[in-house]
């Protein structure tokens, strides 16, 4: 097992790469649908096995609702312990299931762009101030800007729908941010079928998450996110929710 960091170099094309963000966005459906944010989304924290399933560690910089209940778009709970490059422009603001979206656009396009060039730095370390003028962006989102006139040549690699996701998950406005329901009925993961290598694994995650269980976070994280999934109101969220990505999925 490896970070995803370390995995990058390993991927094996747009698949492989779509399967294991698919993985990432259930994971973050199901912390979020318990009440909890993560708050530090990147690639050094998503885990990948052999079998090319995931596991989301570290929840040092995590918030969890004291009643356990599904967290709504406009949460927010202050944090000051996050990492710069993968952080929303109202990140200092505190932490909601949005900033864990963003974050999420930023580790996306690492995915995109690893398996579409050869490009030597990661996202990570310059998605804020060299891939984008966080300023500019803001701005010219304001007067209707299109985000690929924001991205470097090498940006036209990607394809309609991952710009689109992209543009979704990069929205200065977390209002706007593209959601987990966003995510699920999007044309990006369209393809997503059980001719896809990790479809297995997909077959078995669904199962996982329809039993309550929580399969995509290490044992000790596990251990603590299911005593909190013992809230009747949360777990029945999670059924209700599974059961619709479940119908993603097939």
């Amino acid at each position: 097992m490896c970070d995803l960091r370390d995995f990058l170099p390993r991927l094996e094309g747009k698949g492989e790469a779509r399967a294991l963000l698919a993985q990432i966005v259930l994971a973050l459906a199901t912390i979020h649908a318990i009440g909890m944010t993560h708050g530090d989304i990147k690639p050094e924290n998503v885990m990948v096995d052999r079998s090319g399933n995931i596991k989301l560690m570290d929840f040092g910089s995590s918030y969890v609702r004291p009643t356990a209940a599904p967290l709504e778009r406009s949460t927010v709970h202050p944090s000051v312990v996050f990492t710069l490059a993968y952080a929303a422009p109202e990140r200092y603001a505190g932490t909601s299931p949005a900033t864990d979206y963003w974050s999420l656009g930023c580790l996306f396009y690492e995915l995109a762009m690893r398996t579409e060039s050869e490009r030597p730095k990661a996202l990570g370390d310059n998605v804020l101030f060299e891939l984008i003028d966080l300023r500019r962006w803001v701005e010219g989102y304001r007067n209707g800007d299109n985000l690929r006139s924001h991205l470097p040549q090498d940006g036209e690699v990607l394809d309609s729908d991952s710009l689109s996701l992209l543009s979704g998950l990069l929205c200065p406005n977390p209002g706007c941010r593209f959601t987990i329901d966003d995510m699920l009925n999007h044309a990006y993961f369209a393809n997503i079928n059980r001719r896809d290598r990790t479809m297995s694994e997909f077959q078995r995650l669904r199962q996982d998450l329809y039993k309550g269980d929580v399969n995509s976070f290490s044992d000790r994280q596990a251990k603590y996110l299911d005593t909190a999934a013992q809230n009747v109101v949360a777990r029945q969220k999670i059924l209700i929710q599974t059961d619709r990505y479940n119908l993603w999925l097939r």
